[in-house]
């Protein structure tokens, strides 16, 4: 099947320049008066360092077709780079994104891992806010009815560090 192409531009906010948006797949049905974007088959869409690659995926934008809400569904995979330049990947059934709170919700075996470290992330719902670090995880049930606890994992060695940086050590 063909690949298609869109590229759309929208200025980010406190940016000099312009922000370019590539979203890819088999299939891409836009629709610019209503703000709403349906993209199908092999989705991939890269924003700067972010990439999503995802089933299915509906993107809605605003008035000056700014991104403002991502919805990702089957084996969708991402990583993003947070504010303070830490670098996530995940994976889950189902994201969304609330880019004006920046936010994603991962259900459905989701996981959280910083790049290059131990710290992790897993539940069946995770939400993460990539501007304060903010979490939550909910953890999930077996298919024999057991709980499975929703499970953080992360290094002390980050912990020290961090309070040495405080403390100005």
């Amino acid at each position: 099947m063909v690949r298609s192409v869109v590229f759309c531009f929208f200025f980010a906010s406190l940016s000099i320049g312009v922000e370019l948006l590539e979203v890819s797949a088999d299939k891409i049905y836009a629709n610019q008066e209503k703000g709403y974007t349906q993209i199908s088959g092999n989705v991939v869409i890269i924003k700067g360092d972010d990439v999503l690659r995802a089933s299915e995926a509906i993107v809605k934008t605003d008035k000056n077709r700014k991104p403002t809400f991502y919805d990702a569904r089957g084996n969708v995979t991402f990583k993003i780079t947070l504010e303070d330049k830490r670098i996530m990947r995940g994976k889950a059934q189902h994201i969304t994104y609330d880019a004006l709170k920046s936010e994603y919700c991962l259900t459905g075996k989701a996981l959280v891992q910083e790049e290059g470290k131990v710290n992790a992330l897993k539940g069946e719902e995770i939400i993460l806010n990539t501007k304060s670090g903010y979490a939550s995880i909910v953890g999930s049930k077996s298919k024999n009815g057991e709980k499975k606890p929703a499970k953080i994992t992360f290094s002390l060695d980050d912990i020290k560090e961090g309070n040495k940086k405080k403390n100005g050590k």
